[in-house]
């Protein structure tokens, strides 16, 4: 038996939603955590904020994903209206992808972005988290440990891509001058005790969750790009969510290039992805029937975007042949 609101399976036969749906459908506005529409207090506490820095600026971090590009569209013509300066970046960790960085660059000149936009490469930078060096060995760059995780097929999605981007976005807001950070994030969080698109994390980083400011699952992005017209096309990567050729090639390389997976394989390899399949369904980001044929499915990447991956992993590690890292 399943979840009535999100695809957990759930062994008591007289239960209708699990615990976590449960807690998720007492937060007070919950009606409107799952209201897509502009009248919703969420998209005005996102368009409030937006507002606010009328004749300053905002920063956004643009992905390249179809989510992300978006978001994009919308908050760029948010900003236009308010007189706002709107700051795109992308991170380059080596694994975006060339048809990904096609869809960017040709976004970023569809909305006439190019003197707002930066790229920041950190592609050399040495990661010295103490949980990534225990994982990876010491003096680590990012490449190498995302190179590392396609060759030992450990999923980096969660923890370890964490890490290293919330730690550069930090960076970025610090040299930006800007406290908080818009992403394309599509789920909203609870912020003193309602959801919200406001994420204080731990770690000190500011996220405003634009994608669930603008009220948008994955249906109504889909449709943005066509109606608009937006030069992004699918590349082809799998990986669910993203634009990243990692995860798509890693399922590729454990499942035997097999799309087929059980569902106990995949609760018990790539947890992570249960975790996002169930936040998303139970806020209707994601249709609920799609997300259980994704229990069983995985989203690999097509062959030439496998291999793409396999030749930027290789000649990552090639450039440290001569450093002892070994997978503890």
């Amino acid at each position: 038996m399943r979840c009535e609101k999100c695809i957990k399976i759930m062994n008591n036969g007289k239960s209708i939603i699990c615990d976590e749906c449960k807690n998720a459908f007492a937060i007070c506005n919950i009606d409107e955590a799952l209201d897509f529409s502009n009248d919703s207090e969420i998209y005005i506490e996102f368009e409030n904020y937006i507002k606010l820095r009328s004749d300053r600026s905002v920063i956004y971090a643009y992905s390249g994903g179809q989510d992300s590009t978006a978001v994009l569209f919308l908050l760029n013509q948010m900003c236009k209206k308010y007189n706002i300066f709107l700051k795109v970046f992308t991170i380059d960790n080596g694994y975006k992808g060339k048809r990904t960085w096609e869809n960017i660059h040709n976004v970023i000149r569809y909305l006439n972005l190019e003197k707002n936009y930066k790229i920041y490469d950190i592609r050399k930078k040495i990661i010295d988290d103490e949980i990534i060096t225990k994982t990876f060995g010491t003096n680590c760059t990012s490449e190498e440990i995302y190179a590392l995780c396609f060759f030992n097929d450990i999923l980096p999605c969660g923890k370890i891509c964490n890490i290293i981007m919330d730690n550069t976005y930090k960076k970025i807001l610090l040299d930006e001058d800007e406290e908080y950070l818009i992403t394309g994030g599509d789920t909203p969080k609870i912020n003193n005790g309602k959801y919200s698109v406001f994420w204080n994390k731990d770690n000190g980083l500011k996220i405003v969750r634009g994608g669930s400011g603008f009220r948008i699952n994955k249906k109504i992005g889909e449709d943005i790009i066509k109606t608009n017209n937006i030069p992004w096309n699918n590349p082809g990567y799998g990986g669910y969510d993203t634009d990243c050729i990692l995860p798509g090639s890693i399922f590729s390389s454990k499942n035997n290039a097999l799309s087929d997976i059980s569902y106990k394989d995949m609760l018990e390899k790539y947890p992570v992805v249960i975790e996002y399949l169930k936040e998303r369904s139970r806020l209707k980001i994601i249709d609920r029937t799609v997300a259980i044929e994704c229990l069983t499915n995985l989203d690999i990447i097509d062959y030439s975007g496998y291999v793409e991956t396999k030749d930027t992993a290789a000649k990552s590690l090639v450039r440290r042949i001569n450093k002892d890292v070994r997978i503890k």
